[in-house]
Formats: C-alpha cells, sequence, structure tokens
C-alpha cells in the first residue's frame, strides 16, 4: 500500500516504448503510468531480468537491494503478471528542474539457443508540480521523504573557488553528487541515536539521500538500522527521523525530514473484513495543533478511487478523532484467496 501525503497532483502522459527485438513475444501489456509522485509500470510475467537506463547509456541492473535504495517496488497479481512501482526522484530518472520527471527500464526476455534474449524499453516522462512542502511515500520496500529545501540566497557573495565533489564512476545513485544549487551535502545525524555520517557512510548503509534543486529526499529501507517503532494512537508506526547538514563557502544549513510509516500490525483481520489504521494526528511528524487536515483519498495501486467506486466495491472509509480508517470485506473487488497447504491441511487466505 502507497501512502500519499500531498496535494495538486498533475501529471502529463508522454510515453515512448522503443522495441529491440526481432521475434515474439508481444509487449501489449506494458504499460506505464503518471500517478502523482510515483510512476506504476505493469508487464506481463516473461521477463528474466529488469534494468534501469541512465542517462540513455547506462545499463543497471535492478537488484533487490538495489530497488530498495532507490526507490522501486513490485508485485505479482494472482496471474502472476507483475507491476512495478518507482518513486518520481528514484536514483535514475531524468529531473529536470523538480517539474519534470524522465524514467526509461529495460526488460530482458528470455530467448532460446538460436537467437539472443529480447530486450524491451519502455520511457515514461511525468509532470507534478507544484510539490507540497513534505511528501512521504510509504512503500512495499522503503520508506521515503521529499521536503522544501528553503536555503539561503547567496548569489550576490562575491564567488570563491567551491572544489564540488565529482561524481564517481559506476556510482548512478543521486545522492552521491551531494550537490545542488551549490551546497553540499555533509554531514547526516539521525535521531534519537545522534549517529553522524557523511553521505557515503549513509550509501554504504543502504539509505539513499538526494539534494535536488529545491528538495531534500531521503529514503530508507523499513527495518533500517536507524529506524525505530513508536506507537502512534494505538497504531504500530516505523520512524525515520534526520538532520542533514549542508554548506556553501561560510554559511551552513541544516534540513530536517522525517518519515513515519505504518508497520504490518497496522492492518486488522476478521473472517468477515480487512481493517487498515491510520493515525490521524501523527507525533512526532506532526501534532494536531500544527495542522489542519483538508482532504483524506483512498486509492489501489496508486490508482484514486472516487466516492462512486468506493460505494460500488462496499469499501468504507472513515475519519474519526483519532485515526482514518479503511474497511475492505472479505471477497470484494480487488481482492483474491490464496491456496496453501500447512501440515498436510488445507488452507485458504
Amino acid at each position: 500500500m502507497i501512502i500519499f501525503l500531498s496535494s495538486g497532483l498533475f501529471c502529463l502522459l508522454m510515453t515512448a516504448v522503443g522495441i529491440q527485438a526481432q521475434q515474439t513475444p508481444s509487449i501489449n501489456d506494458l504499460n506505464a503510468e503518471c500517478l502523482g509522485n510515483v510512476i506504476p509500470l505493469s508487464v506481463a510475467p516473461l521477463f528474466e531480468e529488469v534494468d534501469a537506463v541512465f542517462n540513455d547509456t547506462q545499463i543497471i541492473n535492478l537488484t533487490p537491494g538495489l530497488a530498495t535504495q532507490c526507490g522501486f517496488s513490485f508485485k505479482f497479481d494472482p496471474m502472476g503478471n507483475a507491476m512495478f512501482f518507482a518513486s518520481l526522484q528514484n536514483c535514475f530518472s531524468q529531473n529536470m528542474d523538480d517539474k519534470m520527471f524522465s524514467l526509461v527500464m529495460q526488460f530482458r526476455l528470455p530467448g532460446n539457443h538460436m537467437t539472443e534474449d529480447p530486450v524491451y524499453r519502455v520511457g515514461k516522462t511525468c509532470s507534478y508540480t507544484p510539490w507540497t512542502s513534505r511528501e512521504i511515500l510509504c512503500d512495499r520496500n522503503y520508506m521515503e521523504v521529499s521536503v522544501r529545501r528553503t536555503l539561503p540566497d547567496i548569489q550576490t557573495i562575491p564567488k570563491q573557488p567551491t572544489g564540488g565533489p565529482k561524481a564517481r564512476s559506476g556510482n548512478f545513485r543521486r545522492g552521491a553528487e551531494a550537490v545542488a544549487s551549490g551546497y553540499k551535502m555533509t554531514a547526516v545525524i539521525f535521531s534519537p541515536s545522534k549517529n553522524v555520517m557523511n553521505v557515503d557512510e549513509v550509501q554504504r548503509k543502504g539509505y539513499a539521500i538526494a539534494n535536488t534543486l529545491t528538495r531534500l529526499v531521503l529514503r530508507s529501507p523499513h527495518n533500517a538500522e536507524e529506524t525505530y517503532l513508536q506507537n502512534v494512537a494505538g497504531v504500530p508506526m516505523r520512524v525515520l527521523s534526520t538532520s542533514t547538514f549542508l554548506e556553501q563557502k561560510w554559511l551552513v544549513t541544516r534540513v530536517d525530514a522525517m518519515a513515519v510509516c505504518p508497520t504490518p500490525e497496522a492492518v486488522a483481520f476478521t473472517p468477515e473484513v480487512i481493517t487498515w489504521y491510520m493515525p490521524k494526528h501523527i507525533d512526532p511528524l506532526f501534532s494536531s495543533d500544527a495542522f489542519t487536515m483538508l482532504e483524506v483519498y483512498m486509492g489501489i495501486d496508486a490508482k484514486r478511487l472516487d466516492t462512486e467506486e468506493i460505494a460500488a466495491r462496499n469499501y468504507s472509509v472513515l475519519v474519526t478523532e483519532a485515526h482514518i480508517i479503511v474497511e475492505i470485506p472479505v471477497g470484494a473487488v480487488g481482492g483474491y484467496f490464496k491456496s496453501h497447504i500447512q501440515d498436510d491441511q488445507y488452507f485458504v487466505t
């Protein structure tokens, strides 16, 4: 489940699919969309490998660990088809002024002894503006926070050599550059441990950090060393809390970034209904006095449902004093039953 804390969504769909193969199978089922700050991509279950294409020239195999660090997740539906989800701010998308994002993915399908493995590419360019001050993605394998980075304007100060770092060959993670708008990331402090790391250490630990034109982006596996559990209104939440220091010449500024995501224990099951709980007021992210909730939406696979669709599916969205509660009847549209054997007994989930 992906949670969006955002508003003002607009997507421009510009799809370009290139086929580098002489033979079947078809890729009619290969489809990418622009849905807010996420790009879903559905593909038939034939591929052996999936790669990200960086700068149109470099091919990077998307291993599970790299996918988590760089903002990709995937799942399989009951028919075995795969669906990928990519954060707009993933490591390999081309970021144009934090307004347009282009991503190219490559899928390698099994061939035979007579032919080479066919390779298919799908590209997507999405527009997303305006960004809100803070946006959080809670995906299956990672948590991501993107915050507006307000830095002093020192263009009027006489220029001096800054000696900005160069991107290292073979390192495709955007955080490795650590520079945007003349500011260099120098240290990240994790709370509550107070551990201090430089950018290279942050990446070696499996996190991702990027300093774009206007935003600071931080991504973490859910069970990373510096994340911690906190009970919020009776709901167990996973928390990542950081302070990043950026320097330019003699100026130093700090940007705080925090992500809070529900754990799997936030979902309750009975034979009749599946219930998902989200705290309405998420301390320490914000308290009831610090914000006003304007809108609440529900969606499936990053696609927002309107009230008529929710009613037709017999879903329910309730907003109480303490929680946002989603109830989905067992057997409703969108769910499926799965058979399995345990201790020579047959079960249905």
